[in-house]
């Protein structure tokens, strides 16, 4: 009996070093800690709008105020109109009586809207992102909704749900309280109820807006624009040429949002060697109308993001073995996966499409993990036949972490076609597989 069972053990060797057998090592997740930036903030994210990768956060769940930062949903609602074909830049814009009284209340930022008077689509948007003129903000809200309060509310909340954003709360479509708006306001709400979003939520919206419509940026990154002959200056110190500017980094967007509750807000937006990120403060500090206390939280934040990360692209095609580059070693790490009833055995693996990511310097990735499609699962790796560039595995990199799943973690394909095995190999591995 033992000389049969060392006479199989002899044949399994072999029969391994022929069809090269081979195991996957996986790492167990582990999450990257953010430096302490002493960020003098409440909550505070950064991450690339594309990929949706974060790359630091801060108490990114907690929902708090965030006032004029709301009229980035409003002009996305717009553009939705604007692009599907429903409205038009040169549509124009009634003012009642009640929007021209608000209007000209100086207590907030306006521009003056006369009643009887109309206005651009195209006047209203520019007004409500550069010098987030509440007043106009209120009118592209009516205009979308036809004049309805509640149904521009619903409609914002659709939206923001269509994002993935659960957490939030609307009221109007300029983020000042609920009552201070008058009979535009939402009449079963409370005088001061206002907008609230999270940090990690305002990045969704972020991100989705740029992405969809980068064209806004065309606006946002104006240090003033023209509104009936009336010069209207942006809040955004962080612009080229502004006091609060970045060397190396070109700032172009995006909004401001001051309250009482939620003090100073910003929504930033910028650029370094061809590379965007969005970052949000909420409640810096806010002791005065040009207190620079967002802006200099903010830039702390980009600084940190371009000083301290590597970024890398990865092409369709390109083999997983380059991911090695990006790994603290490669003791965590598989190129391929396991074919256990193909010819081959196993299956080198190649990017499935164009792949980004943003790598921490002194803290390299420290391993993945292959999760292997369910309609491709086999015992310990994929079932055969595979198809050259079929998708097999999602490949999770250890300490990245995305906006809101592991959904923007790369897919990677099959290298090359595999059969399988006739029935009589596949027998005998299943017979030394006892062994």
């Amino acid at each position: 009996m033992n000389n049969k069972k060392s006479i199989i053990i002899a044949f399994c060797v072999f029969f391994c070093f022929i069809f090269g057998i081979s195991t996957i090592t996986l790492a167990n997740s582990k999450n990257v800690s953010n430096a302490d930036l002493g960020l003098n903030v409440k909550s505070a994210i950064a991450v690339d709008p594309k990929t949706h990768q974060v790359l630091y956060s801060k108490n990114i769940n907690e929902t708090l105020p965030i006032a004029s930062i709301t009229k980035l949903l409003t002009v996305y609602m717009v553009l939705n109109e604007i692009h599907s074909h429903k409205l038009n830049w040169n549509d124009k814009v009634s003012i009642s009586k009640d929007l021209q009284s608000f209007s000209l209340d100086n207590t907030y930022a306006n521009v003056p809207l006369v009643s009887g008077h109309t206005y651009t689509i195209k006047q209203l948007y520019e007004a409500a992102l550069v010098y987030s003129a509440n007043g106009a903000a209120l009118a592209l809200g009516n205009k979308i909704s036809n004049n309805d309060p509640n149904k521009l509310v619903k409609m914002m909340y659709f939206e923001a749900k269509k994002m993935g954003i659960r957490n939030a709360k609307f009221y109007n479509a300029c983020g000042l309280k609920n009552g201070e708006v008058g009979s535009m306001g939402i009449k079963t709400a409370s005088y001061d109820s206002e907008n609230v979003m999270s940090a990690k939520d305002l990045a969704i919206l972020a991100s989705h807006l740029i992405n969809q419509y980068p064209e806004v940026l065309n606006i946002t990154k104006q240090k003033s624009i023209n509104f009936n002959g009336k010069k209207l200056s942006n809040w955004d110190l962080m612009l080229n040429g502004e006091s609060q500017a970045i060397p190396g980094i070109k700032v172009d967007g995006l909004k401001t949002g001051t309250s009482n509750a939620g003090g100073a807000n910003f929504v930033g937006t910028g650029v370094n060697q061809g590379h965007r990120i969005v970052t949000v403060v909420m409640h810096a500090k806010n002791d005065y109308t040009y207190d620079p206390a967002r802006f200099i939280e903010t830039s702390k934040l980009m600084q940190y993001v371009f000083n301290n990360y590597d970024f890398y692209n990865f092409k369709r095609g390109q083999s997983a073995d380059s991911l090695k580059s990006v790994l603290h070693n490669d003791n965590n790490f598989a190129d391929y996966v396991n074919v256990p009833n193909g010819k081959s055995m196993i299956m080198p693996l190649l990017f499935s499409e164009n792949y980004d990511i943003w790598v921490p310097k002194n803290n390299k990735i420290s391993g993945t993990k292959l999760n292997i499609a369910s309609n491709v699962k086999y015992k310990n790796g994929v079932n055969a036949p595979i198809k050259k560039f079929q998708p097999l595995a999602r490949m999770n990199l250890n300490n990245i972490s995305f906006l809101n799943s592991d959904n923007s973690q790369p897919i990677m394909m099959a290298a090359n076609s595999d059969d399988k095995a006739n029935v009589f190999v596949r027998m005998w591995r299943e017979i030394t597989s006892w062994f």
